[in-house]
């Protein structure tokens, strides 16, 4: 559990410094336009996306391009 929280607790650190770059692509068009020019150095995912066909496109972008994923839970 401790490593868990470690773990979360750097990612949200570095997604705040990300944002503060302006480093951070959101929306499923400007994720997919990040992705498959191969500026993302790693995915974020939600698995509460009720749309199957994001995260296909989301998953085979990333596969096709070697872009690792980092599937978290939905805040809700």
């Amino acid at each position: 559990m401790t490593e868990s929280l470690e773990t979360n607790e750097v990612l949200k650190r570095v997604l705040k410094s990300a944002l503060i770059a302006d480093g951070v692509a959101r929306g499923i068009n400007e994720a997919a336009r990040t992705l498959d020019k191969r500026e993302a150095f790693f995915c974020i995912y939600a698995k509460g996306c009720d749309e199957p066909s994001y995260e296909k496109l989301v998953r085979s972008l990333c596969n096709q391009h070697g872009i690792p994923i980092i599937e978290v839970e939905d805040k809700s």
